[in-house]
């Protein structure tokens, strides 16, 4: 195995610097950059294109990620894992962003969050039940009662399970 020289290795650690600190975007740039280095070993090649295909997992490209990830000769089955890792921790992320949203009071924030969370390929469809709770709280604090019904009624939701939320929240606004 051929050594970096020494450019081309700092350039890689800036590379990985950026990817660690999550600025995907420069992260790229910095190890197309190093595609393009003579000093870059062809046997290194290979993992430059996992790094850049995960730089663009992470910034939401699946499919440079993928089309990185098959020049580098990986198979979806040796990135899956990453890829389930990855939607996993952004569809948290994003849980935690509306649920912020809704206990901050900002109900029509909250509900655009769990809305791109329902269509999140990091959520499991178990969790699905309680994101159509937390989706029928937000419009039901929006005075959207039909919609705050039709989404407790598609998490399998019945009028007696959330009849004592939706009367407490109505004596709380005075209604």
């Amino acid at each position: 195995m051929a050594d970096f020289s020494e450019e081309a290795r700092a350039l890689y650690d800036r590379a990985t610097q950026a990817y660690t600190s999550g600025d995907y975007a420069q992260a790229a740039d910095l190890f197309a950059e190093l595609m393009l280095s003579p000093g870059l070993p062809a046997d290194q090649m290979r993992e430059v294109h996992w790094n850049m295909g995960m730089c663009f997992f992470r910034m939401g490209n699946a499919d440079l990620g993928r089309q990185h990830m098959e020049a580098g000769g990986y198979q979806p089955a040796e990135y899956a894992q990453e890829l389930e890792q990855l939607h996993g921790d952004e569809a948290r992320a994003l849980y935690d962003r509306a649920t912020q949203a809704y206990t901050s009071g900002d109900y029509a924030q909250a509900a655009d969050l769990f809305a791109e969370l329902m269509l999140s390929p990091g959520l499991p469809a178990d969790q699905m039940r309680e994101v159509h709770w937390n989706m029928g709280m937000c419009f039901f604090r929006q005075g959207n009662d039909d919609l705050g019904r039709q989404h407790m009624e598609a998490g399998g939701y019945h009028e007696a399970d959330y009849a004592q939320a939706l009367h407490d929240l109505r004596a709380e606004h005075g209604s």
